[in-house]
């Protein structure tokens, strides 16, 4: 399955390259959702890819049932355009996978504007999409990760969105910052207990109480 799409990944960009057709950043997650028998690792796996898909095919939908074993979902525009797009998933009896059972993929109705904005775009996306970008930039701001997801994947980003996408990035890549400065003072007022004699200071800003240096 992974060499299959990567084959149609390939011939896609080559395609594209060839018609001078920009190519996007979130172009392989139409590929994400396929049919009935494709196998995820769990439903966590499952609303991931479904949320992909989605905002690259430019439409939403909700949840019938959201639960650990099964999901069913539908496009929003059932209701007032008759919407016939739907997909249900359960895991197996085993418990170990989870499995497309049920995919009609045939919109009935006008889909949204594709690739410009997606009120499934979460933070969680964001922070998984640029860990690699604040590994070597860390200091990004999110106003420029705005700016990158508009170009390299053709969504408008909101400001709030990138900016919980950079600190949850941050955290994965370099832990919770507030338990790191907690986990300073531990360590000076046990050093000082153990090394009598030996000056530590550690500065706050007596107004915000934020950190601003230590001297060891």
């Amino acid at each position: 399955v992974i060499n299959f799409t990567l084959k149609i990944w390939v011939w896609m960009v080559l395609w594209m390259m060839r018609a001078d057709i920009p190519i996007l950043l979130c172009d392989p997650w139409k590929y994400l959702i396929k049919g009935v028998g494709q196998e995820f690792k769990d439903c966590i796996m499952f609303r991931e890819a479904l949320q992909k898909f989605s905002i690259k095919e430019g439409f939403d939908y909700r949840f019938l049932k959201n639960e650990k074993k099964r999901i069913t979902a539908e496009c929003t525009k059932k209701v007032d355009m008759g919407c016939k797009w739907r997909i249900h998933a359960t895991s197996d009896s085993s418990g170990l996978f989870f499995y497309i059972r049920e995919y009609i993929a045939q919109h009935t109705c006008v889909l949204g504007v594709q690739h410009r904005s997606s009120k499934r775009m979460s933070s969680d996306i964001v922070a998984k999409e640029v860990l690699h970008q604040i590994e070597r930039f860390p200091l990004i701001k999110p106003s420029d990760i705005v700016k990158d997801f508009s170009v390299k994947y053709g969504v408008s980003l909101s400001y709030n969105i990138a900016y919980y996408g950079v600190e949850k990035a941050r955290s994965y890549l370099f832990g919770n910052y507030m338990i790191s400065y907690d986990q300073l003072r531990i360590y000076i007022e046990r050093s000082m207990r153990c090394n009598p004699g030996s000056h530590m200071v550690l500065e706050v800003d007596e107004e915000s109480k934020r950190f601003r240096r230590s001297f060891i």
